[in-house]
């Protein structure tokens, strides 16, 4: 064999070889770019969702935000028209006529579960309704419903803007005007409330 046939075979095998190495790294190439493309779309769609996911959970929280703050302004009214209602009920109460304001005095004092004397000391604005004759009055009621309990008229008065102070010397009950329409109110709130607002939650 000449040289030249042996030249001519080596550059003939060195081109079959190089064809195939292009061709393998053309596949191998359209592979690599064919996955970076699906990798690619893949994050895509992940991008995609997390994005959606973010946006509905700050929607979500502006949403609950949002009810949390007319919740909130819902409570505070209904206090407020709730507090309006009892300023509105104890103003109507000092605002009573003396048979009306001395009724009601007497049913607080008739209904005092203590069985033994008191001493009664009225709001200085009371004082001149609080006096031995009523006093007496309520002891005779108490006499014919054959209970212990009596009262005697303190020369001094309580610190308080209406109703009595009672001294049972080892404790003393407030019957503060004020006191005694809070103690109904905790007792009726919850019927007000529902009569101003309704049942629901809303």
């Amino acid at each position: 064999m000449s040289l030249a046939t042996i030249i001519q075979k080596i550059d003939a095998e060195a081109e079959a070889s190089r064809q195939k190495l292009l061709a393998q790294a053309n596949t191998e190439a359209e592979h690599i770019l064919e996955q970076g493309r699906v990798d690619a779309e893949q994050e895509a769609v992940q991008i995609h969702q997390q994005a959606e996911e973010d946006l509905q959970s700050f929607k979500n929280k502006q949403i609950a935000t949002a009810q949390l703050q007319v919740r909130n302004q819902q409570l505070e009214n209904r206090q407020r028209l709730l507090n309006e209602v009892f300023s509105n009920t104890l103003e109507r109460i000092l605002a009573c006529d003396e048979s009306q304001y001395t009724a009601i005095l007497k049913t607080i004092l008739l209904s005092v579960a203590e069985e033994r004397q008191g001493e009664i000391l009225p709001a200085e604005a009371d004082s001149a309704l609080i006096t031995e004759d009523f006093i007496n009055a309520i002891n005779a009621d108490l006499k014919e419903k054959k209970s212990k309990l009596s009262y005697r008229l303190s020369s001094q008065t309580a610190q308080m803007s209406r109703g009595c102070l009672i001294d049972f010397q080892d404790f003393e009950i407030n019957y503060s005007l004020e006191n005694i329409l809070a103690g109904v109110w905790e007792q009726m709130k919850t019927e007000v409330s529902a009569r101003l607002f309704g049942n629901g939650n809303n």
